[in-house]
């Protein structure tokens, strides 16, 4: 097989792939976690939320399912806070809104950091966000799944 046949093949797959995905009806959908400061989120979590949930909604994302996952101690300070707060959120929307959110995230003063995936089709958005967590507790013999 020449370098040029194999380059044609890759074009013709990387094509199908894009068409596929273009065929596919409707927005994609998404998983974010948001870090937040555990101090603003704990004096007016409402408040809090209700930001989040803006972040996302004013560039056209769906929320599906969202709330508060987890607080934890960070493996190292981010902006001076130890403690995070973790918010998760399924939604769905235009891919353009993903670059804007991550801007709009990026200069809020509430998010810490965030992070946001692409859920493959066949993936079921979970019915509670509390059934993600993964965490187990040192010497607990029930995971937490």
């Amino acid at each position: 097989m020449t370098e040029t046949t194999a380059t044609r093949e890759r074009i013709a797959r990387d094509a199908s792939r894009v068409a596929a995905r273009v065929a596919r009806a409707g927005p994609r959908r998404y998983e974010a976690m948001i870090l937040v400061d555990s101090g603003l989120a704990s004096k007016d979590w409402d408040a809090t939320e209700a930001l989040l949930k803006d972040l996302l909604v004013r560039h056209g994302a769906k929320i599906l399912v969202s709330g508060k996952w987890d607080e934890r101690k960070l493996a190292y300070e981010i902006r001076g806070v130890r403690r995070a707060t973790y918010w998760l959120a399924y939604f769905e929307g235009p891919t353009e809104a993903i670059a804007a959110f991550r801007h709009d995230a990026g200069l809020s003063e509430t998010v810490l950091r965030s992070m946001v995936v692409a859920m493959e089709d066949a993936e079921e958005v979970p019915a509670d966000v509390t059934s993600r967590r993964t965490t187990v507790a040192i010497g607990d013999e029930n995971e937490i799944r």
